[in-house]
């Protein structure tokens, strides 16, 4: 049994060894070839008996037996693991570098890769180290799964228009990468391309990507900003999972669908804002043992604006959402374009303290802002015409602005005599008299005017009203920049004013 299985193992030594005498056809001054095509007389460089070392200058062509070949491709593992190469110069004649060429060459310190090139295979320079730069050729229309990947030295890279293609974990631990620039072909940011490049600290991507793939940018803690195109309709899975220097994100209104975890672990994320739109977005959640609920956003957000109705495929229906227990969140303003509140929108976001509803919404349900104990200011849009029963009853109200000229209906077990008596109540300058009458708000003794009455961005852009070079503070007595296209209340010259 022994000696079948020597002999087995010896057969497979002889098959490798032969493997590697065969691995190539023939070499010319250092270089190895193999024929790609003897009726077009082309040929690639390839693995031979020694490695290769020091610098090497790949020719176009080479003449062998008298005959003239074209040196068209880099072979598969043709230079993989010699690390004792510092330099390569490839040719025009070259149109690809098939997967694993320069794998593992940590001598390498930098490549250009000529015009000529249209396709850099999977791996191609995975963990040469030693890269510090790279200049891909402006014919290349694919970069294959994990091509620069762990490439720790490199950093700064600039994908040319021509490419449509980035593959999974092509710059997969390119942790000294800084810069990135993506050219306006691409398509999608496929899974993991950046992530773990920790020195990346901002990126813009075109507004060619429809798609930013799961894991793309995880880990990059060093991200400070992004700028996401409003051609992006999804963001999936983990997609900046661990970003922790990313501060703030603008999501526009062509994404559809956003995934689990997309933004969790960002530390830092203070302000996340849904851009207007009138079509619905998608979040998904997870299941817990307590139910299901959305892990989408970190325990960080303080600011949040939503301008478009949120959706979950199944489940919103119950106390599921993708601000569950957000500790963090502060403010919250509702954009005039979202007609409807979900149920358990912002359950248990204990910190809460302000927040505007938009002129859409008209009812706030039961539950929306259940065990919300922190919220002092709450501004009713002015199509808001039903307050469910206890939807305010977790609150701390000091100030309560109620902007539809009818007065809504509200139940009277959202309020406590306390609240009747030192709650500061505004309503329309035109509409005072018809609260005054209406039942449960003719009860607050502090019922009083909106001065000015509320006026739109528009016309404090255009000076009506106001004087639109004024300095404005909310609430809170913080100065408020850019306050003329920001919907919110804010003090102005001593009045309360109020922009939608």
């Amino acid at each position: 049994m022994r000696n079948k299985i020597k002999k087995a193992l010896l057969a497979v030594v002889c098959m490798l060894s032969c493997t590697s005498v065969f691995a190539y056809d023939f070499k010319v001054g250092g270089i190895y070839y193999s024929i790609v095509s003897l009726p077009d007389l082309t040929c690639e460089v390839s693995s031979g008996d020694n490695e290769y070392e020091g610098k090497v200058t790949i020719p176009a062509t080479v003449t062998y037996n008298n005959r003239t070949l074209t040196v068209t491709s880099i072979a598969e593992s043709a230079f993989a693991y010699c690390r004792g190469l510092t330099s390569i110069s490839i040719p025009n004649s070259v149109t690809s570098i098939s997967r694993h060429a320069f794998d593992g060459c940590s001598g390498l310190t930098s490549v250009s890769i000529p015009n000529s090139v249209t396709y850099i295979g999977s791996s191609a320079f995975y963990y040469c180290s030693g890269l510090t730069s790279v200049s891909i050729g402006n014919s290349v229309k694919s970069i294959a799964e994990s091509a620069f990947a762990h490439c720790s030295g490199l950093t700064s890279v600039s994908i040319p228009n021509s490419v449509t293609y980035i593959g999974s974990s092509a710059f997969y631990y390119c942790s000294g990468l800084t810069s990135v620039s993506i050219g306006n072909s691409v398509k999608s940011i496929a899974e993991s391309a950046f992530a773990h490049c920790s020195g990346l600290t901002s990126v813009s991507i075109p507004n060619s990507v429809t798609s930013i793939s799961r894991h793309a940018f995880y880990g990059c803690s060093g991200l400070t900003s992004v700028n996401i195109p409003n051609s992006v309709e999804s963001i999936n899975n983990y997609a900046f999972y661990g970003c922790s220097g990313l501060t703030s994100v603008n999501i526009p209104n062509s994404v559809e669908w956003i995934d689990d975890y997309a933004f969790q672990s960002c530390s830092s994320l203070k302000r996340v804002i849904f851009e207007d739109g009138a079509s619905s977005l998608g979040m998904s959640d997870v299941s817990t043992n307590s139910g299901y609920y959305s892990y989408i956003f970190s325990y960080s957000i303080e600011y949040l604006y939503i301008g478009r109705n949120l959706i979950n495929r199944n489940r919103w229906n119950s106390s599921s959402s993708p601000f569950y227990d957000l500790s963090s969140l502060k403010e919250v303003i509702i954009g005039d374009s979202v007609t409807t509140l979900n149920k358990y929108l912002f359950y248990k976001c204990k910190n809460l303290a302000k927040v505007v509803t938009g002129n859409s919404v008209t009812s706030i349900p039961q539950t929306a802002f259940s065990d919300c104990k922190s919220i002092t200011s709450f501004t009713l849009g002015k199509s808001v015409s039903s307050v469910e029963s206890q939807a305010f009853r977790d609150f701390s109200l000091t100030e309560l602005y109620s902007l539809n000229p009818t007065p809504p209906s509200v139940s009277s077990g959202n309020f406590s005599n306390k609240d009747y008596l030192d709650l500061n109540v505004y309503v329309p300058q035109e509409a005072l008299e018809a609260y005054q009458k209406a039942d449960v708000w003719k009860n607050f003794w502090n019922l009083q005017a909106l001065e000015p009455t509320a006026i739109s961005a528009t016309e404090a852009n255009y000076g009506v009203g106001i004087d639109t070079n004024a300095v404005a503070y909310d609430l809170n007595g913080r100065r408020v920049k850019g306050w003329q296209s920001t919907p919110g209340i804010y003090i102005i010259n001593g009045k309360k004013v109020m922009v939608k």
